[in-house]
């Protein structure tokens, strides 16, 4: 069985400023009851993630995306330092 998850970076922000989100919940075609949770929550091990290789998760961030892209590299490095982690192809 599939999962589907969404997963958001700030609720307050995506509520206030993801604009195909609150087009949809206008709509009525969509609620952001129907968001998962947060990707603090899934880092920190409080929700869990994709459990199969079929699930779905669609994020959206309304952060800063350099902001996001700095922090990435800096784990990036990080786990290539501590040479933990699993290499996949895009």
């Amino acid at each position: 069985m599939t999962n589907s998850k969404v997963v958001v970076d700030d609720l307050p922000g995506v509520k206030d400023e993801a604009g195909e989100l609150i087009d949809a919940a206008n709509k009525g075609v969509w609620s952001f009851d129907d968001i998962y949770g947060e990707l603090e929550q899934l880092v920190a091990g409080e929700k869990v993630g994709r459990q199969q290789q079929e699930d779905i998760t669609f994020f959206k961030s309304v952060g800063a995306s350099y902001y996001d892209l700095a922090v990435a590299q800096g784990v990036y490095k990080k786990a290539l330092t501590l040479q933990i982690g699993k290499t996949v192809e895009l």
